[in-house]
């Protein structure tokens, strides 16, 4: 835990944040954060804090390595690697992500859950049966 310092007082602050702080584009809002509590810089930043860890970062290659592959031009490293930083600026800036909409999940029918529902009671029959038979067959020995 890193300490912030704030008028002579200490908050610890758990490493992620810390270097969420440090190494985040807001860096002229440090000294404002580290007088806040950690809920207040929690909502200052559009996104989870999460997304801003470098393991988000490195989650996203595929993602990376596809749109360099199918959006890019090909013509020379340059064009290439401007197109995709491009792409990236775009895909990764956290106001434009909050855009996105989740996905909705969609209501089950009916016959879909009577299914599930006879399927389920199909199997704890088959177990209380074989529970049955399993006893019956050690009382005979």
């Amino acid at each position: 835990m890193t300490p912030c310092r704030s008028d002579n007082s200490t908050s610890p602050l758990p490493s992620p944040l810390h270097s969420c702080l440090v190494e985040a584009p807001m860096q002229s809002m440090i000294k404002t954060f580290c007088s806040k509590s950690g809920r207040d810089i929690i909502e200052a930043y559009i996104l989870p804090i999460g997304s801003y860890s470098e393991e988000a970062q490195e989650a996203r290659n595929k993602h990376n390595r596809q749109y360099r592959e199918l959006f890019t031009r090909k013509s020379s490293r340059i064009n290439t690697n401007t197109d995709l930083l491009h792409g990236l600026f775009i895909i990764s800036d956290p106001y434009n992500s909050k855009f996105t909409g989740t996905s909705k999940k969609r209501k089950m029918d009916r016959e879909m859950k009577k299914l599930l529902e006879l399927c389920l009671s199909d199997e704890e029959d088959s177990v209380i049966v074989s529970e049955d038979s399993s006893e019956e067959s050690s009382s005979s020995e």
